[in-house]
């Protein structure tokens, strides 16, 4: 049976209060919950017209994610957890992959690059390019 995200986040908050005295187990529970939260709560930013790069309703909440953790790795587990914890038979771990590379490729020439941080997850390293004034 699949969670909620309330009841992942109200679980992840347990699991926090139970290792405070592990800071490195904490800070791992903590980016968890932000990426969880981020990718539910934290609406895109209105400046990034993302219609026009015409993202399916996954690839919206994925650009979410890795906007709001910008320049900080985001774990391939994390992201799995956060697209897909209502469907867990259909979090296969090559999906986060494929929408990576869709992602990549109609955000090519915006200015947004996804590093894959090999190992370890993926990162959006810079945001939407600006016009030069001059």
């Amino acid at each position: 049976m699949s969670q909620t995200p309330h009841s992942q986040i109200t679980n992840l908050i347990e699991q926090m209060k139970a290792a405070i005295n592990d800071p490195k187990r904490f800070e791992d529970l903590s980016n968890e919950l932000t990426v969880l939260t981020r990718a539910y709560i934290v609406p895109t930013d209105p400046a990034d017209d993302l219609r026009q790069y015409k993202l399916t309703a996954t690839q919206v909440r994925l650009f979410n994610i890795l906007k709001s953790r910008r320049g900080a790795v985001v774990t391939k587990s994390s992201i799995m957890d956060a697209l897909y914890f209502d469907k867990p038979n259909e979090a296969l771990d090559q999906i986060i992959n494929v929408e990576i590379c869709y992602l990549r490729k109609k955000l090519a020439g915006t200015g947004y690059v996804i590093k894959n941080e090999w190992g370890r997850g993926y990162m959006m390293e810079t945001g939407p390019k600006q016009n030069d004034p001059g």
